[in-house]
């Protein structure tokens, strides 16, 4: 019987994943993998002065299980107040954890950025990818090494390195469904941010020949002889 193949998103805030990565993640659930979403903070803060963020954070939390749900995926989001996101040896080891129980193929993740969440969501992963990958841990599961750890492109990221297209049109019309999940990224206050995710994906679908793509770069040190496509993967 073979193993169902699977890949980890891990975002700082919700809609970060979901606009940068869900592209790949919706394809990846199309093909049959097991998508897990895992979410820092809920982004509470982002909301118009005078809301109330117990109110915010459980709708964002809603959203995020709504996302998931449409993928048949599964949503995870901690409890960690927006904007104080840091580096954490206890949320590395939990994702850590989560890894060697799911042995995905693909870790995605934020890029180094100069964004803070962003930045501590970045070092925490590969932290997390690294504790997975140790023969003595003396953690719960076996280690795992993630043959994939792939960072997304992000609007803030100014210096991003294109490495990879991603072939991401089998998945495009369910990532765009499960993006009206998402109420507080449709109503961007600052940017209409699903729009712009929507148009890069066909720009970068026309720059790769193919009708929809997402960008990412790899984990400096990672190598592979593979073609990065879920359709090899597969």
């Amino acid at each position: 019987m073979n193993r169902q193949k699977s890949i980890l998103a891990v975002g700082a805030h919700v809609g970060d994943m979901e606009l940068t990565a869900g592209g790949l993640l919706a394809t990846c659930a199309q093909l049959g993998w097991k998508v897990i979403l895992v979410t820092l903070t809920s982004s509470e803060r982002s909301a118009p002065e005078g809301a109330e963020l117990d109110q915010v954070k459980q709708a964002k939390v809603e959203e995020a299980a709504a996302f998931a749900r449409v993928l048949g995926a599964k949503s995870i989001v901690l409890d960690i107040p927006d904007g104080f996101l840091k580096v954490s040896q206890k949320v590395s080891f939990l994702l850590r954890d989560l890894i060697c129980r799911n042995t995905p193929e693909i870790v995605v993740t934020h890029y180094a950025s100069p964004h803070k969440d962003h930045m501590a969501c970045h070092i925490i992963v590969g932290h997390a990818v690294f504790y997975a990958s140790l023969p003595n841990s003396r953690r719960e599961g076996a280690p795992h090494s993630v043959p994939h750890l792939l960072y997304a492109e992000n609007w803030e990221d100014e210096d991003f390195k294109k490495e990879l297209y991603v072939d991401t049109s089998e998945g495009y019309a369910l990532w765009q469904e499960a993006l009206q999940k998402e109420v507080s990224v449709l109503q961007c206050p600052f940017l209409p941010i699903v729009e712009y995710y929507t148009l890069k994906s066909r720009l970068n679908g026309i720059l790769s020949h193919v009708d929809h793509a997402e960008c990412y770069a790899r984990a400096p040190g990672y190598r592979t002889v593979e073609r990065v496509a879920p359709a090899v993967w597969e």
